[in-house]
């Protein structure tokens, strides 16, 4: 399989290599790890060809509910200008910082499908500060069930337990099993 580096897909692309990283680090790419490089296997060029022409625009036919930007902003400065945007009160826009793969990031998230009006305006915001807009995904069930008995573990596999190994109801917090 032939792998191209960050810097290659970005010249046959023209998307930034920040964008990539992201979408390497999220896992919208299938990428590896070179020591601290990501490699693109090239098969995965038409996929990003594909999110380039999807990122910070509105066209899906999914609505918009949130935008992701890069670097450190100020979370109340951009609660407001998204509000004003979408045409609601701040308190309902949440805004969190985030890391992905070391890279600071805000994302500011709403309730509501903003429209056309509004998501062409929230667009015109992601791409003046190289962000993107960020769309609803499918409806997922998530079981509230026990996983049931896990087995033991083996040195090698000795971690803490990721947060899908288990359903957590809201307001409780899961006992961590030796």
């Amino acid at each position: 399989m032939v792998f191209l580096t960050l810097p290659e897909v970005a010249a046959q692309t023209r998307e930034p290599e920040a964008r990539l990283r992201r979408w390497c680090a999220t896992g919208k790419l299938t990428c590896e790890r070179d020591g601290r490089a990501w490699l693109v296997p090239a098969t995965e060029l038409p996929l990003v060809v594909l999110l380039g022409r999807r990122s910070g625009g509105s066209g899906g036919d999914r609505p918009l509910v949130g935008l992701a930007l890069p670097g450190p902003t100020e979370a109340r400065d951009l609660a407001e200008e998204v509000a004003a945007l979408l045409g609601v009160a701040t308190t309902t826009v949440v805004v969190r910082e985030l890391a992905i793969d070391g890279d600071p990031y805000v994302v500011a998230t709403w309730l509501d499908d903003p429209g056309p009006r509004a998501a062409g305006r929230l667009e015109e915001l992601a791409l003046a500060r190289g962000g993107e807009l960020l769309e609803a995904g499918p409806r997922r069930l998530i079981s509230t069930r026990s996983p049931g008995p896990r087995a033991p573990q083996t040195e090698a596999a000795s971690r803490p337990p990721a947060l899908c190994d288990s359903a957590v109801r809201p307001g409780k917090v899961p006992a961590r099993t030796p």
